[in-house]
C-alpha cells in the first residue's frame, strides 16, 4: 500500500493531518492505518513469518491505557480467540511490543457494511440472506457466552467475495449459564466481563 516508508497514507484515501509514525512490531511490517477508535488504532500490516496481510490492533497510546483499558483490550482478543466461526473475524496472535499490547486479526479487504450500504439498497432476498448469516454468527457467540453489545454496520466487514464477518468485540459482555442475562451487574461502556 505504501511504497515509500516515509510517506504514510491512510486507507481513508487522504493524507493524515499530522505526521503518523507507524509502529515497528517484531515479525510485522506496518503499512497503513485502517481505522482509529477511542481506545485503539488498527493498522494494515504484513506478517513476515506467514507472508500474509493482517489487521494489527494496538492501544492508541500506552500512557493513556490504565489497567481497565488494558484488561478490556486483552478481553477482546480472548473473546475473538474463543469464537472460531466463518463469519466472525479471527484473531491470529496476541503479543506486546515496547510495552504496547497488540493482536493480529484476519484482514478483511472489502471494507465495512456501513460504507457499502451507502451505495445502493440491497435486493430483499440478498438482505434477508445477509441478516440470516449474521444472526447465525451472533447466535454462535451467544452459545459460547459472549454478547457483542456494539453490533452495527461499521462492525461488520465484507470480504472481497461478499461474505460478512463480525468484528470489534471491545464492548462484549461475557455471560455464562450460571448468570442471568438480566443480572443486575452494571458495566461501564467498553468493559468486558
Amino acid at each position: 500500500f505504501t511504497k515509500n516508508p516515509t510517506s504514510v497514507m491512510t486507507l481513508y484515501g487522504t493524507e493524515p493531518d499530522e505526521p503518523v509514525v507507524l509502529p515497528k512490531i517484531p515479525n510485522y511490517r506496518t503499512e497503513a492505518i485502517l481505522g482509529r477508535g477511542g481506545m485503539g488504532v488498527v493498522y494494515l500490516a504484513w506478517q513476515n513469518a506467514l507472508k500474509r496481510l493482517v489487521a494489527l490492533k494496538m492501544i492508541l497510546r500506552e500512557d493513556w491505557a490504565g489497567p481497565e483499558a488494558l484488561a478490556r483490550f486483552r478481553g477482546e482478543a480472548e473473546a475473538l480467540g474463543q469464537l472460531q466461526h466463518p463469519h466472525i473475524v479471527q484473531v491470529y496472535e496476541v503479543g506486546e511490543s515496547g510495552g504496547r499490547p497488540y493482536f493480529a486479526l484476519e484482514y478483511v479487504e472489502g471494507g465495512s457494511l456501513n460504507k457499502q450500504s451507502t451505495v445502493l439498497p440491497q435486493a430483499p432476498q440478498d438482505a434477508a440472506e445477509l441478516l440470516t448469516t449474521l444472526a447465525q454468527a451472533v447466535h454462535f457467540a451467544h452459545e459460547r457466552g459472549f454478547i457483542h453489545r456494539d453490533l452495527k454496520p461499521a462492525n461488520i466487514l465484507i470480504t472481497s467475495s461478499g461474505q460478512p464477518k463480525i468484528t470489534d468485540f471491545g464492548l462484549a459482555k461475557r455471560w455464562n449459564n450460571a448468570q442471568s442475562m438480566d443480572s443486575p451487574v452494571r458495566t461501564a461502556s467498553g468493559e468486558i466481563l
